[in-house]
């Protein structure tokens, strides 16, 4: 069971259910969880994973459906995470929960003044949707539309910072 669960009268966990993934694909764990839980942000690590603390919990967690540059990628992996500093710092956001990943964060939508934190970056070009785990109806891919057509961000030029995961592959991290 998930250290994240916070524990609520009446709330029964069923179980914790594993993920069939295609082949190459690791396996990832996913929870029973509350539909959305309410978290205050303590630390922001970069654009797209930050620290919260949920009933007296911390949780490291990892938004949902994006990927921003790397804070090594200058200048987007900074703007990107100046951004989400100055839109989340120390407020209290909505996690809607979607799995774990294989580094133990949870990944999950995050709300703040009922937006979505992550189609927010890709609509401003500071985050890129991240296709293999990002459902194709979700509406972070009109975003990056937008965002591409206006050249905001990250597309106002070609390169690595529009793919975060090759730059880290080529940087040989992650």
């Amino acid at each position: 069971m998930s250290d994240f669960l916070p524990v609520h009268s009446g709330l029964v966990l069923l179980a914790a259910v594993l993920v069939s993934c295609t082949p190459g694909e690791s396996r990832r764990a996913t929870h029973a969880v509350p539909s959305e839980t309410l978290c205050r942000v303590e630390q922001v690590y970069d654009g797209d994973s930050l620290r919260v603390r949920c009933e007296g919990r911390a949780e490291t967690v990892r938004v949902h459906c994006i990927d921003a540059p790397e804070r090594d990628q200058t200048p987007w992996g900074d703007r990107a995470h100046h951004r989400v500093r100055q839109v989340l710092g120390g407020r209290t956001v909505t996690l809607h929960p979607v799995e774990r990943d294989s580094y133990g964060r949870l990944v999950a939508a995050v709300r703040v003044d009922g937006l979505d934190l992550g189609e927010r970056l890709v609509r401003d070009g500071l985050a890129v949707v991240y296709t293999r785990y990002c459902p194709p109806d979700a509406p972070h891919h009109g975003a990056e539309s937008a965002a591409r057509s206006a050249q905001r961000g990250v597309w106002q030029t070609p390169g690595l910072h529009q793919t975060p995961w090759r730059w880290r592959h080529a940087a040989g991290t992650r």
